[in-house]
């Protein structure tokens, strides 16, 4: 019920915000906000995908655009499915989905108005066609795999249209596809990986920052906070803030614990095959 209420969580109010914007003027420019003193660290410069889907909300006349979050919620489970039945019996990858599912803080996003849930939504999905084809690598099966890495650009370039930092995990995908292809194919083959990859998500990050300057003189200071190599306060915040999450069940609920015994386990196997390497991966 909670997504057919307005918005509450403070950052969710810069993207409903912006979405009632677009639906007004039918512009992405925010000019309009100039005058607030805007900097590169307010929630105002993320990228534009998220408060355009909640602009579709409005445009067919819906109170609120909430409810798209349910869609992306539903999104993300369906990909973890996906990605578990590849290795696991049906009934076993339904069982650890329905896991992920009873995550409180999920449900909590799935009526939050925020980029995180989405943005996870479409990391999630990129991993699909990604892990097909690099299982596809490891058991030397014939094929041109670029229609699977677009598929995956795609999608990170989705990710990277509602946060700036998905283009960290778009890019250690990219760095592992290139490992692989390099080794068993050539090295013509894993540039184009790379580029097929990362090349659509890196494209929208710079052009959505050259925006930001046009527009209001600044850029996103998420990037920069994503650096690939933050300082080490950084690192020890986000150690510190993760390492909290893990003995927390009101957060993740039995996610964590499971996933953490179920690596070491497959990590212990000595009998796993390569593809199976990459899927833990």
């Amino acid at each position: 019920r909670a997504s057919f209420y307005p918005v509450s969580a403070m950052d969710a109010h810069s993207y409903d915000g912006r979405a009632r914007w677009i639906v007004a003027e039918k512009t992405l420019d925010l000019s309009i906000y100039h005058t607030m003193g805007i900097t590169g660290a307010s929630n105002l410069t993320y990228p534009p995908l998220l408060p355009l889907g909640l602009a579709l909300g409005y445009w067919t006349g819906a109170p609120e655009g909430k409810p798209i979050d349910s869609f992306y919620f539903a999104a993300l489970l369906l990909a973890t499915f996906g990605i578990l039945s590849r290795r696991l019996p049906r009934i076993g990858a339904l069982l650890l989905t329905a896991l992920v599912a009873a995550v409180p803080e999920l449900w909590l996003h799935a009526s939050l108005c925020l980029t995180n849930l989405p943005a996870t939504a479409f990391l999630t999905a990129a991993f699909l066609p990604a892990a097909d084809v690099l299982s596809a690598e490891f058991e030397s099966k014939p094929g041109d795999r670029r229609g699977g890495w677009i598929t995956a650009g795609l999608l990170l370039l989705f990710a990277a249209g509602i946060r700036a930092d998905a283009v960290i995990p778009a890019a250690g995908l990219a760095i592992l596809a290139a490992a692989v292809v390099w080794r068993r194919r050539s090295p013509a083959e894993a540039i184009t990986a790379v580029l097929c990859l990362i090349g659509p998500a890196i494209l929208a990050t710079l052009g959505w920052q050259s925006w930001l300057h046009h527009t209001l003189g600044t850029g996103s200071g998420t990037v920069f906070r994503a650096s690939p190599v933050p300082d080490p306060a950084l690192v020890r915040e986000v150690a510190a803030a993760f390492a909290s999450l893990l003995p927390n069940p009101e957060l993740t609920g039995w996610v964590m614990p499971v996933f953490v015994v179920g690596l070491a386990a497959g990590l212990a196997e000595r009998k796993s095959g390569a593809a199976t390497a990459v899927f833990r991966i």
